[in-house]
């Protein structure tokens, strides 16, 4: 894999196993593959992307959403302390 990828005059990005990237990229891959890749079967590879695109915005969507629900987990505004983000 390493050789294609140089021959293609590619460069990889390398995620320090145990950093938050490498952990959250690792669960979603895996549960990508085991809930949607492994469950469907896919009449051509546009199917694929777009349903794939699809799940990906919903994750997305619903990471975003729970985001919001935990207002300690977002950086403070710029100027304003911590205890004015949360609700009251």
């Amino acid at each position: 894999m390493v050789d294609w990828v140089a021959e293609r005059g590619f460069k990889t990005l390398f995620i320090e196993p145990g950093s938050p990237w490498h952990s959250y990229s690792e669960s979603f891959n895996s549960r990508f593959r085991d809930e949607f890749l492994n469950v469907e079967l896919f009449g051509t590879l546009l199917e694929a992307k777009v349903l794939g695109s699809e799940l990906a915005d919903a994750v997305a969507q619903r990471r975003f959403d729970e985001i919001q629900r935990m207002p300690e987990l977002l950086p403070p505004a710029p100027g304003i302390g911590r205890s004015a983000v949360r609700p009251s």
